[in-house]
């Protein structure tokens, strides 16, 4: 399987610790010891010979499992978890679950190891979405307003009355971040309150995404990545250069890096959280790619075709 028609190929050699996997270059080991060469392509891996170039389970190195995926030149290849899904705007996942937001108002959700849609809300149209341990928070673009409501479902509450126009939200323990169509990035009490200007508009012509962890927020500010401490001061460019009119929309962390998903092109990047080079994980896969999320094991992104007709895609780290 590729990366779809005209795709670059999935870079697999770079794992979540960014170091590349290479195999031993040593004689086949009688005991099966993984990793010893065994002919051109294969390996010894507990006991049995596998081809590191197609093997699901040992795709590039001995054990490095594809995770419902398919393996191809060594290479982790993207899969659809959840199909036939309008507009699929951003996405978030925790860990039994996936939750997106659609163009036509919808919050959905349905089990990382996939399984049918089950939709949560219906209402105006929705947009930036986050998770904690109990409930999942999401933006209304339009009707301007931030809502809450248990994992599964149940009452929703309104945390932000109609006021700017929010975009994505991050949420950490006791404060909710969010962007808004002017530019701003904002913060309020995470049980609801008044919003107050966190980091003020820029020049920048566009925000989307936001992600938040135990020392920095982080947003899309197209043409730029950047981050300010959650103490606030002058936001740092980590990423830059990103293509016209292919805004960084999506958001996500893990210990090392920040991913993104540029808005045109399908493409989604990996950069590491201290600043570096961006590494492209996956581009042409899409017309559009959206919101981004990432758990311990795989990176998740909305993809949509020039119809909006999308999935909520995966690839193994």
């Amino acid at each position: 399987m590729s990366a779809g028609g005209g795709a670059t190929p999935v870079d697999a050699s770079a794992g979540t610790d960014g170091s590349a996997r290479d195999a031993q270059q040593d004689a086949c080991s009688p005991s099966g010891e993984c990793g010893k060469i065994c002919d051109s392509g294969s390996v010894s891996c507990v006991g049995a010979v596998v081809g590191l170039q197609t093997d699901r389970s040992n795709c590039g190195s001995c054990g490095h499992d594809c995770l419902g995926g398919e393996c191809s030149d060594g290479n982790f290849q993207p899969f659809a978890v959840v199909t036939n899904q309008y507009n699929p705007i951003y996405v978030a996942v925790n860990a039994t679950d996936l939750y997106w937001t659609t163009g036509t108002g919808g919050v959905l959700s349905a089990p990382i190891s996939g399984g049918p849609a089950v939709k949560l809300y219906s209402g105006k149209e929705a947009e930036g979405i986050a998770l904690d341990s109990s409930f999942v928070y999401w933006s209304t673009y339009l009707g301007g307003t931030i809502l809450r409501m248990p994992l599964h479902g149940g009452p929703v509450t309104t945390l932000l009355t109609p006021t700017t126009r929010p975009l994505g939200i991050a949420v950490d323990s006791t404060h909710l971040y969010f962007t808004t169509f002017y530019g701003d990035v904002m913060v309020m009490p995470i049980t609801g309150g008044t919003p107050v200007t966190f980091v003020p508009a820029t020049s920048n012509a566009f925000v989307g995404g936001i992600a938040v962890n135990a020392v920095n927020v982080v947003w899309g500010s197209w043409p730029d990545v950047v981050e300010v401490p959650l103490a606030g001061g002058t936001p740092t460019v980590l990423v830059t250069g990103q293509p016209t009119q292919s805004s960084p929309v999506g958001i996500a962390l893990d210990g090392l890096n920040v991913y993104w998903a540029n808005e045109y092109g399908g493409l989604v990047a990996k950069a590491p959280i201290t600043g570096g080079p961006p590494t492209v994980i996956v581009s042409g896969f899409s017309t559009y790619a959206g919101g981004v999320a990432v758990d311990s094991v795989s990176i998740y992104w909305t993809a949509s075709d020039a119809t909006n007709v999308g999935s909520i895609m995966r690839l193994a780290k």
